[in-house]
């Protein structure tokens, strides 16, 4: 078969890959090419291939329980249980936001600061009260005064203030001009929520109503707690991959790190379209990461007993699937075959025997010569079948 041959049938074969539907309609039976069978008549078929050209390449099948693997890639997230919302238990303006995501800080760091006309006011009263001595006396007289001034303190306190700055207030007599916000812990700041000059509602927040909402400014992860990786996963491996499968991950030293599957995530990423495996980093590997960060899986999957065959040797997967079978030199079967599951590289599937040999490579230059010879039954005949 010359080169011009050979170049013919790929293109026929093209058009077979290019829709469903093609495939559909053409009969194994000489002179029916435009009738598409019934499932249950159609046979399969013996494909005459004079010369090769180098196009096929072919694997033995085998029958094994063996583990398969396949690399993707994935980020560094943090632990979704341990996320910790930074709220401001003031209504009011924020004017500072002193962090951006990736950002470290140490418990009582300031991460952003508020300003509220209320709050103004309410160290104004508080000011008030300690520079009036007639007030005083009077509540003296009564017996209040001790309980009056740390009902006064603790509203302050209620505010966000911390006693150094009440103390400072006192000493110097001038008005915090915005509240501090603070981180609760060590960590990692994950996302930022209010940009400077933003309204933030936390809720009623007064001696006389204390009703406190709190409104989240920004979220960190603790320094205690390990992030996890996020591996992306291909839709059609998805089902082979469970908790408890192994997956090793690259290191920024670039050595592998072997990490369990705890959880096979059931929603699909919107961005990427993929499934996704999640799998938490111990030990050393725990703070090797930082979140947000890429890296380079390789997930492991065990195929169960059954016989297997390489992905590329299927054609029309999910239409009707087909392998072609060496018979002998020059001499193969166009064979249809029924698909069970995936895994890794692999599919496991009915219809085809140990020890056969399935085409990898060429499958579109043997279908290309099938459907030739379904035309022009001849054309085995010239190459001497």
């Amino acid at each position: 078969m010359t080169r011009i041959a050979v170049a013919l049938l790929a293109l026929m074969a093209m058009a077979w890959t290019a829709g469903p539907g093609l495939s559909h309609g053409v009969s194994t039976h000489a002179g029916h090419s435009h009738h598409a069978p019934d499932p249950a008549e159609r046979r399969d078929a013996l494909v005459m291939l004079c010369r090769s050209g180098g196009l096929l390449a072919m694997e033995s099948v085998s029958e094994t329980q063996t583990n398969a693997s396949f690399r993707t890639f994935g980020r560094v997230i943090p632990d979704p249980t341990q996320v910790l919302n930074v709220n401001a238990y003031l209504s009011g303006q924020v004017t500072q936001v002193l962090v951006r995501p990736q950002s470290a800080v140490r418990k009582g760091d300031v991460v952003a600061k508020l300003s509220s006309p209320d709050f103004l006011l309410t160290q104004k009263a508080y000011l008030a009260l300690l520079n009036n001595e007639e007030q005083q006396a009077i509540l003296k007289e009564e017996g209040r005064l001790p309980a009056y001034l740390s009902d006064a303190r603790d509203n302050l306190v209620w505010w966000g203030m911390s006693a150094e700055e009440i103390d400072a207030l006192i000493k110097n007599g001038k008005v915090v001009e915005s509240i501090s916000v603070r981180a609760p812990s060590d960590g990692i700041v994950t996302d930022v929520l209010v940009q400077p000059g933003q309204l933030v509602n936390a809720g009623d927040k007064t001696m006389q109503n204390f009703v406190v909402v709190g409104k989240a400014l920004l979220r960190m992860i603790p320094s205690s707690a390990a992030p996890w990786i996020e591996a992306y996963i291909p839709a059609d491996r998805a089902a082979a991959v469970r908790a408890g499968s192994p997956m090793l991950v690259e290191m920024p030293s670039g050595s592998p790190v072997a990490l369990d599957i705890a959880e096979v995530r059931p929603d699909v990423e919107p961005t990427s379209l993929m499934a996704r495996a999640v799998a938490r980093l111990t030990g050393d590997a725990a703070s090797a990461f930082a979140p947000g960060e890429m890296v380079q899986a390789r997930i492991e999957v065990r195929r169960p007993p059954g016989v297997w065959v390489s992905r590329e040797a299927v054609a029309g997967q999910g239409i009707e699937p087909i392998v072609f079978i060496e018979i002998r030199p020059g001499l193969f079967q166009r064979r249809h075959i029924e698909m069970a599951e995936a895994a890794g590289d692999y599919i496991r599937v009915s219809g085809v025997k140990p020890g056969e040999r399935v085409v990898t490579s060429g499958k579109m230059v043997l279908e290309g010569a099938y459907r030739l010879q379904e035309k022009e039954p001849e054309a085995s005949a010239r190459c001497g079948a």
